[in-house]
């Protein structure tokens, strides 16, 4: 499993949770909408991605990379105890980890 499916089906998860609490909250759904599109845009899920012009190929500069490796790993960190987690995604600063790749 990878971090970005990790993310994903944890998000999964939390949707239903939130939505059981907040049925029918208009700001409820527009979170969920929110961190589904943020999510399709770091992990790379185009299907679900919003249009963003240049994103595929920006994302081949090695210090946007590395953010979106950050900003993946600081949103798994709350789920650190999964059996599914692993401890090579723990959040480390950009700068530590430059070019590494190691978080997807």
């Amino acid at each position: 499993m990878t971090l970005a499916e990790f993310l994903l089906a944890r998000s999964a998860e939390r949707d239903q949770i939130i939505r059981r609490h907040g049925a029918g909250d208009p700001y409820v759904e527009a979170e969920i909408a929110a961190r589904r599109q943020l999510l399709a845009l770091w992990t790379g899920q185009e299907a679900h991605a919003p249009v963003v012009d240049g994103w595929r190929e920006r994302m081949k500069d090695a210090a946007l990379a590395d953010a979106a490796r950050f900003y993946l790993a600081v949103l798994a960190e709350p789920y650190d105890d999964h059996p599914d987690y692993r401890e090579q995604w723990r959040p480390m600063p950009p700068e530590a980890t430059a070019g590494a790749g190691t978080y997807l």
